[in-house]
């Protein structure tokens, strides 16, 4: 049987675990028994994350650390920002901690997260939720193909 090795162009589908540098799960595909798929080089996945796996077989058990900067970068303050709440739509039920999607004005999409509700305003922060971390994935390659 021929090795099935993951190359720039191949489409790859694992289960991982994902854990930070204090070996907090930050995502564990395992769990709902739901794998990731995705084709190598669309930027889906980081490109570290890429490059470390690259050459992987079918079937391999692979572990290996990302250093932050490697990851989402170092958590920048300036990227926490407090908003009136006029200026923002949130949905009913929406709690501290929640990640909420937008668009600007002028249609740009974002991401941030609800970090504190004031009297009259909102404090949001736009870093991505594992910025500042390094991170450990543990992974199964179930599938690879070209």
């Amino acid at each position: 049987m021929i090795e099935k090795k993951i190359s720039e162009k191949s489409k790859v589908k694992f289960h991982y675990k994902v854990t930070d540098q204090n070996n907090n799960i930050r995502d564990n595909t395992y769990k709902d028994l739901q794998p990731i798929e995705f084709k190598m080089g669309e930027g889906v996945m980081l490109p570290s994350f890429e490059k470390n796996i690259l050459g992987l077989t079918e079937g391999s058990l692979y572990k290996f650390n990302l250093p932050k900067e490697e990851c989402y970068g170092n958590y920048n303050e300036e990227l926490v920002i407090e908003l009136e709440k006029n200026k923002i739509d949130l949905d009913e039920g929406i709690q501290i901690g929640s990640q909420i999607k937008g668009e600007t004005p002028e249609g740009k999409k974002f991401n941030c997260t609800l970090k504190e509700v004031k009297k009259e305003t909102v404090v949001l922060d736009f870093n991505h939720p594992l910025a500042g971390n390094s991170l450990t994935f543990d992974l199964e390659i179930i599938n690879v193909k070209e």
